[in-house]
């Protein structure tokens, strides 16, 4: 985001949301992976005690979420768009859904057949660099499409209860296909920088070469321009539709409260590849907003104006955060904590509980040989533990491009033994995440024929030009 001093990018709604309210610097997924992802931000559960790795796992029916506790404390709770719920349970709490997902909802389903000159790229990224450019992207395509419902159902909505409403937006993500008129703002951007990624990794390991030769195949430096320029540009588009959305919501009745976030980072040629899935900072960190919609509703909530929070976060936090804000009980299993003292006071941020507090991030993806791993984060030090290989330890003050492993460094011997202990604090066993992964696994070789043989009926997917519909 411009506000938080990206110059490659402009996002003017999302700033003055900022202005409004209050931006975390440092936020992180607890999975750079969108499923997972999702499932531990409405659960408020880290990904493991859901037993979700990959995308192609489902929440449990019975997990209660965000959308549960404010059904329960009288709102109406409605989905736009994009979730990336697997199975056949496409709510988990929600009253109601306008327009589907995009992509699969099981696994072997199908994604939607609308991809034209873009088939693939949604999930090759190899695809999805070569066709890089400016132009159609009908990804763009569908989130018009939960735009244009969001806003029709602000607008025509009669129910009385208050309103909990969820958008869901692909983009930015691959395709890096950004309309034209995005393309050549964000072209004029950087036309004024000296852009160059970050560098490829200094030190070797295991894990950061797997990651690296997702994306080994030949790539110029012209290529890796044109996949961020567009990357830029979609930022913005998307800019244009939060814009859209909170605009109308102008007219709902009330005080109105928007948080904005997502579920990974990309990292658009930094390191040396794209997308997410790694413990590096362009795919863990994800932008934070709590601000009233607007100047009149700041007088009534009790929200900071115009104040950054800098201590590292996780979106495990928005859970609890958002069942105070809303009135509703919490949801039970919190691995997150409450995030609204930090609204009302700031200046609570230096207190070690905050500033201290231990923050984790988890990947199991088994894919090309990856190990199961998981990350610690307290203040500026940073801990990888691999199971089976070596750690990585930073500190991201002195390093903040994460460029220097300092496990195994007798100077630093204290610190990583501290941090290595922390990461099995919780309860955390990779025992129990290879186990669950070992058993989905199994189910999956019966479930992803059957889904591609028989699946569960019309309407799973977004189609263009098609009547919205509610789930």
């Amino acid at each position: 985001m411009s506000c938080a001093g990206d110059k490659h990018v402009s996002t003017p709604y999302l700033d003055s949301l900022a202005e409004r309210g209050v931006r975390f610097d440092d936020m992180l997924c607890n999975y750079p992976l969108c499923g997972p992802s999702r499932m531990s931000f409405l659960t408020g559960r880290h990904p493991f005690r859901n037993d979700i790795t990959i995308n192609e796992h489902s929440l449990s029916s019975d997990t209660p979420t965000i959308a549960h506790a404010l059904g329960l404390a009288g709102y109406e709770s409605v989905l736009s768009g994009r979730m990336h719920f697997n199975g056949a349970d496409q709510r988990h709490g929600f009253e109601k859904r306008l327009v589907g997902d995009v992509c699969r909802c099981y696994a072997g389903g199908p994604i939607t057949p609308e991809q034209g000159e873009l088939n693939q790229t949604m999930g090759n990224l190899r695809k999805a660099t070569e066709k890089a450019g400016p132009g159609d992207n009908f990804i763009y395509d569908y989130d018009k499409d939960v735009t244009d419902a969001a806003e029709q159902y602000i607008s025509e909505r009669e129910d009385d209860r208050p309103l909990f409403m969820t958008v869901g937006w692909y983009l930015p993500h691959n395709p890096y296909n950004a309309p034209d008129e995005y393309f050549k703002d964000a072209e004029k951007r950087f036309a004024d920088l000296d852009d160059k990624p970050v560098g490829l990794q200094a030190f070797e390991h295991p894990h950061m070469d797997r990651f690296r030769n997702q994306c080994a195949y030949p790539i110029s430096d012209e290529r890796a321009d044109m996949i961020r320029k567009n990357y830029a540009g979609l930022i913005q588009a998307t800019d244009d539709h939060i814009k859209r959305v909170c605009e109308a919501a102008q007219q709902l009745p009330g005080p109105t409260i928007i948080v904005y976030t997502s579920d990974h980072g990309e990292h658009a040629y930094d390191h040396g590849r794209l997308g997410k899935g790694t413990f590096f900072r362009p795919s863990l960190q994800v932008p934070f907003i709590i601000a009233p919609l607007n100047e009149e509703d700041a007088n009534s909530l009790n929200i900071s104006k115009n104040a950054v929070i800098n201590p590292c976060s996780s979106l495990v936090d928005l859970a609890p955060t958002i069942c105070a804000l809303a009135g509703a009980d919490a949801l039970p299993t919190n691995d997150g904590n409450d995030l609204t003292p930090l609204l009302q006071n700031p200046n609570l941020q230096h207190n070690p509980d905050w500033s201290s507090r231990p923050i984790f991030v988890e990947l199991a993806i088994h894919l090309n040989g990856d190990t199961t791993s998981r990350m610690v984060q307290q203040g500026p030090w940073k801990y990888i533990w691999f199971e089976g290989e070596d750690p990585i330890l930073q500190n991201l003050d002195d390093d903040p491009d994460e460029l220097h492993n300092l496990a195994g460094k007798a100077e630093y011997a204290d610190k990583q033994a501290e941090l290595h202990t922390l990461v099995f604090s919780d309860d955390y066993s990779a025992e129990m995440v290879n186990r669950a992964a070992q058993d989905k696994a199994a189910c999956l070789k019966t479930m992803t024929p059957w889904g591609r043989q028989v699946g569960y009926g019309p309407d799973e997917v977004w189609e263009r030009n098609k009547a919205r519909y509610i789930l």
